[in-house]
């Protein structure tokens, strides 16, 4: 399994701050490196998120959640969830409406973590 870094989801920041305007820098580094590290916590030996999926909705949750940067949560959250599935080899196809329209639905609290690691793998194949 190949995990994110915490230097890896700030470079997925700022390059997306770069590519679509917003301000940069992170509002806690403590916040951000618990949303990174959030998908690799274990319990007894056993990890507490059992697959892929489970693992990118970690990200992604945590990410929106913690609110760690000044700007860009929920773009570089999204990034960085499709970042980890395609750096384990899954491809993903995401509509970009349907996309925002769940991401928004996260920062509502409409959304369970179960809901949000299906849509991941519904939108993803190996």
């Amino acid at each position: 399994m190949i995990y994110l870094t915490v230097a890896d989801v700030i470079a997925i920041h700022d390059e997306l701050v770069r590519r679509y305007t917003g301000s940069f820098g992170i509002r806690s580094q403590k916040l951000l490196e618990s949303a990174v590290f959030r998908i690799q916590a274990s319990f007894g030996g056993e990890l507490l998120y059992k697959n892929i999926f489970e693992q990118s909705a970690a990200i992604l949750e945590s990410l929106i959640k913690n609110h760690p940067f000044i700007d860009g949560n929920k773009r570089t959250a999204f990034v960085s969830a499709v970042t980890f599935l395609e750096l384990n080899g899954y491809k993903t196809k995401f509509d970009a409406a349907r996309t925002e329209k769940f991401i928004l639905d996260i920062v509502a609290k409409k959304k369970t973590f179960a809901q949000i690691a299906n849509f991941l793998k519904k939108n993803s194949e190996k």
